[in-house]
């Protein structure tokens, strides 16, 4: 990142395409895009009773009755959030899915967020919300509680496991 004229650095928010002679301030972050993120929770929770156990979230359970520092199969960190779900719940399933409803929260402030950061305005934010709230997968994905492993967790930027390839020379080349 180039300096200013005067040799301070600029700040983050108000640098915009990475030039700091074309700073820019950020628009104002869209409070609508709450509302729908809070409509997407209320909708995700209002569902969550109407059908069973899904079979992970018995393994989860399971696994949270008995937590261990770590997991071949999944991260520690849903094991904990199923143990806190029945310290304070019991078995139930509202009490289990609030954890996939929130991260479905913050997926719609995050993409808010993102196309606030790109340059768009208030309606360009509440479009991205809207957009994302509504996609199929995060309304089955959020719906019921899952783990997040390396698979899922290393995303669009290096598909093909370059990363943990080479963290882990022994891990194979997916096919």
């Amino acid at each position: 990142m180039s300096t200013c004229a005067d040799g301070d650095m600029p700040t983050p928010a108000t640098v915009r395409q990475g030039h700091a002679h074309d700073a820019r301030p950020l628009r104002a972050f869209d409070r609508r895009t709450l509302w729908v993120a809070a409509a997407l929770f209320a909708v995700l929770m209002a569902l969550s009773p109407l059908y069973g156990f899904h079979r992970d979230e018995l393994y989860f359970l399971d696994c949270g009755r008995r937590l261990q520092a770590s997991y071949v199969d999944q991260p520690v960190l849903t094991p904990l959030l199923a143990r806190i779900s029945l310290s304070l719940f019991g078995v139930s399933l509202p009490g289990l899915r609030p954890w996939p409803a929130l991260a479905g929260v913050a997926t719609v402030i995050v993409a808010a967020v993102t196309a606030r950061e790109v340059g768009g305005g208030r309606r360009a934010q509440l479009l991205a919300a809207v957009g994302t709230a509504t996609m199929p997968t995060l309304l089955a994905v959020d719906h019921l509680m899952g783990r997040c492993g390396p698979r899922e967790a290393r995303g669009p930027l290096e598909p093909d496991g370059r990363a943990l390839r080479r963290r882990y020379p022994g891990v194979p080349r997916r096919r």
